[in-house]
């Protein structure tokens, strides 16, 4: 009688039979409990009658019988697929206070738990949707992570793309600043295989920078530039391999870098002053020979000042270490004919740049 009634679309018909078999005797048809079914015939019945109190019956009807229907059929339910749906159905069907909000993200906590691998796609996607929304409401990272964390373990990947409100949690995380979470990095890995983009290639960088991998961080701010199209972030990824090659001592190539970042950016002051750091640390590059004590501290004030002259955010700072720098001596100045201030001056060695005599 309640298929027959079903399948002539005549649910009100249908929901009386339906009742009386789950009223009478639940045990007796699986079918009844089917998702399908019910989805179907509660939701023509709440769509079609403008009583308040009613709508509120079908649904909690609905809800009951999904939540309960694993103690009958326990072959053919889980209760964990059962509390997954009964959040879904419940957000889907009516307007949720944040107790209930709350209240329902648990119910998908619990169901993912249980289900593990075999949660729903429609599930996740509910799920990560209410996850982004709370958290964003109450700025929440341990929300955020902790559902992160159940994609990482349960998520099937392989099987589903990755989903983009995945990715829009992963940039509200990282928008918190709650960067340094292990599953915020995984996502990170993640996300950079599934769509490499300026900003993962970057962060991949840094974090490998604190692994002190730095030729892997070099790999990938290499693979920044490519991905870029904007000067002044392409000048970005230029500064900070600058800086990777200064730690390891490599000065010609920390100072194309910074040459390169200059380039895409004139008023890139930071840059100068990495260059102006390269030739005031060079006292061992640059002693012996014919050199003149100290006077790749004359190339590296040249660089200071230009930092002044271009960048205000970083002119304390150049004008700082310009003051810092010692010159060569009056005596020194004086035995190689160089008297007059102003002078040009060839710095030798590594530098091989024209500066002027102070």
């Amino acid at each position: 009688m309640f298929k027959t009634s079903y399948n002539n679309a005549d649910y009100q018909d249908a929901y009386l039979h339906w009742k009386t078999i789950v009223d009478l005797c639940p045990c007796s048809w699986n079918a009844i409990f089917n998702t399908v079914y019910l989805q179907n015939m509660f939701d023509d019945l709440i769509q079609n009658t403008d009583n308040k109190e009613q709508k509120d019956k079908y649904l909690e009807e609905w809800l009951n019988s999904i939540g309960n229907r694993h103690l009958y059929f326990p072959k053919s339910y889980t209760e964990g697929a059962g509390l997954g749906l009964k959040a879904y159905y419940s957000l889907l069907n009516k307007k949720n206070s944040k107790e209930e909000l709350k209240q329902a993200h648990d119910l998908f906590v619990q169901s993912i738990q249980m289900e593990k691998e075999k949660t729903q796609p429609a599930i996740w996607d509910v799920f990560f949707r209410l996850t982004e929304q709370l958290a964003s409401g109450k700025r929440d990272s341990t929300l955020l992570i902790n559902a992160l964390e159940l994609a990482v373990e349960y998520f099937d990947f392989e099987q589903y793309k990755f989903p983009p409100i995945l990715k829009k949690m992963w940039l509200t995380l990282n928008n918190m600043g709650s960067t340094h979470s292990a599953v915020f990095k995984k996502i990170l890995k993640m996300l950079h295989q599934e769509e490499p983009t300026v900003q993962t290639a970057q962060l991949l960088a840094y974090y490998s920078l604190e692994q002190k991998a730095e030729e892997t961080a070099l790999s990938f701010f290499k693979e920044a530039l490519e991905l870029s199209a904007a000067n002044e972030q392409k000048a970005e990824v230029w500064y900070s391999m600058a800086l990777i090659y200064q730690r390891q001592d490599n000065y010609m190539e920390a100072r194309e870098a910074a040459r390169q970042a200059i380039k895409l950016n004139s008023n890139c002051g930071k840059a100068y002053i990495l260059i102006g750091d390269l030739y005031a640390a060079s006292s061992s590059k640059c002693s012996g020979s014919n050199s003149m004590p100290f006077d790749y501290n004359w190339a590296a004030a040249d660089k200071y000042t230009r930092a002044i002259e271009i960048d205000p955010t970083v002119a304390e700072l150049a004008a700082m270490k310009r003051a810092k720098l010692r010159f060569p001596s009056e005596e020194d100045k004086f035995q190689r004919g160089y008297t007059k201030s102003g002078t040009p001056y060839k710095v030798e060695c590594w530098i091989q740049e024209t500066t002027f005599v102070r």
